[in-house]
């Protein structure tokens, strides 16, 4: 279920596939809702078979005590704990908490690790009229050096909890029996329960487990206790989040993953010995103002492992979009910075840091924003209209993330718009900035790349007007558009000497470029950019700014740019042949991952 979870998971932003090993019967959609209660949608389930996964942009590894590595730009491991030591280079691992991350790092001799929590539906599983009951749910295994649930310490200490006089409660071990030795290891149990308020159940169902979990009071959890080997700890201790997310109190044992869960005396409490368990446990028992604090605290920190949480991460981590922040101008432009936006979260997965700075709107802008409900949210509103290079700048001061991207509010963006730009600055420090390929709303190029004409020595679009070609490769340029650009924070920035939003962008990437960075077009990112929109619509104030800025642009840099830049003829504009003075290898921009959805699918 776990890894199911992750691959819905990721289905919001991508086409999924699910590949199973050989000897495993491809199911149906109704298989995994009737099964496991999961509406795998639209996802493809195929066999799996070597070499299969390499046509993928994404692989995501789910075999635990073997690592199957695939030749994708992008590939990771989901660690349940890494039974056996073996090279895990190659792959980044994605641990289920930081006790198993940190076993990973020793046992598979790699520092390519991250931690993603398991996660619940947390709407699920909710209080009901509490009885004085102690659960604990896990699958009844047969201790051994790699499982022990510790079900016999569990009943000796309640054992206890009754002979020192506490009345009316009762304890109930519910899990599955799935080999014969199971069931034959439970009934072992009933026997050393009897004549004590125990409750052995076995194979409840889904519906029975969440009633369990509604009515009980308090979660226990042992395992580890009886065995020290670190695999028979628990990794991480999922059903203990399910108990609280129902408001049981949770008392568990001090290793492995439940001290990630759980704070002591926060939201439960941790043990280190049967004697603690017991005390602990008759202090919540008989004191109902610390149970109803504890409870109040454990249901607020089950939050914290929703599966809402849990995507989030894993959709940033994937797309690293949590290294970006997104600054937005506006002015006046309501209807299309409401497309921006709602383009911009339908295909963005989510992390980003949005930085929206409102020049004195007064076109309904301002409800729009106030409407807007995302945590890492930063909205500025200004008494004017402060001009381009001055708001992107006020935005650029309160980013707080490693890379800037500089976003026109009239644009729309399309499936897979950012990882490309990311995974570019991310692959190549010497890149400074790289900017998508822009199309008109009729699918025709609007910017695919700029080339300095020699006879005037101002930039000037390639191909514009063309249709795109097929090949999606990044590609080295001399300048870019800043209606959508990334950049390193501490190279980006505007000179306010520019007015009305006319080669700022080329001055900015000139700086860049002098400072020893290249540029790059990703023609993997695409956006279709209403081009003027954003600009207004007093055409005589544009025309001035326009003079006026190129004559800066001119003085600035006049005189660098024949060693800076590679200066076209006219013909070469014309052929459409992209030229600039390179920085990079003539190689190393051979990557092209991801592949963007096409436009006309």
């Amino acid at each position: 279920m776990h890894v199911l979870k992750f691959l819905l998971a990721l289905s919001d932003f991508y086409e999924v596939d699910l590949l199973v090993p050989s000897g495993t019967p491809i199911r149906d959609r109704r298989w995994y809702l009737d099964n496991l209660n999961i509406d795998i949608g639209d996802m493809s389930v195929k066999r799996y078979s070597k070499g299969a996964a390499d046509k993928y942009d994404i692989w995501l590894s789910a075999a635990n005590e073997s690592i199957v590595f695939a030749k994708t730009p992008k590939s990771y491991n989901i660690v349940f704990f890494p039974f056996v030591a073996q090279d895990g280079n190659g792959i980044t691992h994605i641990a289920n908490s930081n006790y198993t991350a940190s076993y990973v790092r020793d046992r598979y001799r790699t520092q390519d690790v991250m931690v993603i929590y398991p996660s619940i539906a947390t709407d699920d599983l909710r209080p009901g009229l509490k009885e004085p009951m102690i659960l604990h749910v896990s699958r009844f295994a047969v201790p051994s050096a790699f499982a022990d649930k510790a079900h016999l310490a569990m009943i000796q200490a309640f054992k206890q909890l009754c002979n020192r006089g506490l009345s009316g409660w009762r304890l109930v071990l519910a899990g599955a029996t799935v080999l014969e030795g199971e069931s034959v290891y439970a009934s072992h149990l009933a026997r050393h329960a009897s004549g004590f308020p125990i409750e052995i159940d076995l194979n409840p169902s889904s519906s029975e487990l969440r009633e369990l979990y509604s009515r009980a009071s308090v979660y226990w959890h042992a395992t580890g206790f009886s065995v020290s080997e670190p695999a028979a700890q628990e990794h991480f201790g999922l059903t203990i989040v399910e108990g609280m997310a129902a408001g049981a109190v949770p008392i568990v044992f001090n290793s492995g993953g439940p001290p990630e869960i759980v704070t002591h005396g926060e939201h439960g409490f941790l043990f280190n010995s049967l004697e603690e368990l017991v005390d602990l446990t008759w202090e919540v028992a008989t004191q109902p103002a610390l149970w109803k604090r504890l409870s109040e605290k454990a249901r607020q920190r089950a939050r914290d492992f929703s599966d809402e949480v849990m995507k989030d991460r894993l959709l940033s981590a994937v797309a690293k979009s949590e290294k970006v922040s997104i600054i937005i101008g506006t002015h006046n432009n309501c209807e299309y910075l409401r497309r921006t936006l709602e383009t911009l979260f339908r295909h963005t997965p989510p992390g980003f840091e949005l930085i929206i700075v409102n020049n004195a709107s007064e076109d309904g802008t301002n409800i729009l924003l106030q409407s807007l409900d995302y945590p890492h949210l930063k909205i500025v509103n200004n008494r004017a209209n402060r001009g381009f290079a001055a708001f992107n700048n006020q935005g650029l001061r309160l980013a707080e993330r490693p890379y800037v991207l500089f976003l026109n509010d009239d644009v729309e963006l399309t499936p897979g718009w950012l990882e490309p730009l990311v995974e570019m600055l991310d692959l190549h420090p010497e890149v400074g900035a790289v900017g998508s390929r822009l199309l008109y709303p009729d699918g025709r190029i609007q910017h695919d790349g700029k080339m300095f004409l020699k006879k005037d020595l101002l930039p000037y679009h390639v191909n514009i007007g063309g249709r795109p070609g097929d090949d999606e490769r990044p590609v080295e340029v001399d300048t870019l558009t800043a209606a959508c650009l990334l950049g390193r924070r501490e190279l980006v920035g505007f000179s306010e000497d520019y007015r009305r939003g006319y080669y700022e962008d080329t001055d900015m990437c000139l700086r860049i470029k002098d400072s020893g960075y290249a540029l790059v077009v990703h023609r993997g990112s695409v956006v279709i950019h209403h081009h003027g929109i954003s600009m207004g619509r007093n055409q005589a104030a544009t025309e001035r700014a326009q003079a006026r800025n190129k004559r800066i642009l001119l003085e600035r840099w006049s005189a660098k740019l024949p060693s800076l830049v590679h200066l076209a003829t006219e013909k070469e504009l014309y052929r459409g042949k992209l030229r600039c003075r390179r920085i990079l290898a003539a190689d190393v921009l051979s990557k092209s991952w991801p592949f963007s959805h096409r436009l006309d699918e």
